[in-house]
């Protein structure tokens, strides 16, 4: 069962193809504290690199010409980056609105390129059965330490 902010989650993941038309959705669930999913991107021109880097320049060229350099290390258009970055963005700002103040991501996520069939069975698999995991997670209020 999804909390308001799960539901608004939801929503917003199930959204990204149309703000992204070169991608698929897959396997997906939404967990109480994160969202394990699977993003097909379907464009060849989109590098599939994590793209995510440092915004300072770490050389004398990009001191000389700073645009070319941080055009480079930008995240590019369309790139899973971009598309997570988007996501967790609207989800932030839809709960800012709605008085939900305390909610906040993990500050990265995680990638893997899925490389045969038998990998998509596996990551399948263990997304369709990450909610029976939950009680393990070390955020499962149980689990929590007062300390």
């Amino acid at each position: 069962m999804l909390s308001p902010i799960g539901k608004t989650a939801q929503e917003y993941w199930l959204q990204i193809p149309k703000h992204f038309n070169h991608v698929e959705l897959d396997e997906y669930v939404i967990m109480p504290n994160h969202i394990h999913g699977i993003i097909v991107i379907n464009d060849k021109n989109v590098n599939i690199r994590r793209d995510v880097r440092s915004n300072a320049p770490t050389n004398a060229n990009a001191k000389m010409n700073p645009e070319n350099y941080y055009s480079r290390i930008s995240p590019q258009s369309g790139s899973l980056g971009v598309i997570i970055r988007s996501y967790k963005s609207s989800v932030t700002r839809w709960c800012r609105k709605n008085k939900h103040d305390h909610f906040k991501w993990q500050r990265n996520y995680y990638e893997h390129i899925i490389r045969n069939d038998h990998e998509l069975y596996e990551i399948r698999k263990y997304i369709i059965n990450n909610p029976a995991q939950w009680q393990l997670d070390s955020e499962y209020p149980d689990n929590l330490s007062e300390g």
